[in-house]
């Protein structure tokens, strides 16, 4: 999973964290963060399943939970709006 941070125009980037726990058995949790001014924040090792993804931006105090589908051979990458 790769979540791409949107910020402001002229806007430094701030610092994103997100989870992922996955919704079946065998229970998989899986977390990353960035520093300030890094865009792109990745998440590997989710096998194939349904998960639970958590992200938070501490500056600004938006927070987002959303349904990830993962099939286990393709990518998925998201945008995370802060602006």
């Amino acid at each position: 999973l790769r979540v791409r941070a949107a910020a402001r125009p002229h806007a430094l980037v701030p610092q994103v964290q997100a989870s992922a726990r996955s919704a079946g058995q065998p229970m998989l949790w899986r977390h990353g963060q960035t520093k300030a001014g890094e865009p792109l924040l990745e998440i590997s090792g989710l096998a194939a399943g349904t998960y639970s993804v958590d992200l938070h931006c501490w500056s600004s105090q938006q927070s987002e939970r959303r349904t990830l589908e993962v099939d286990g051979v393709g990518d998925v990458e998201w945008t995370f709006d802060l602006r």
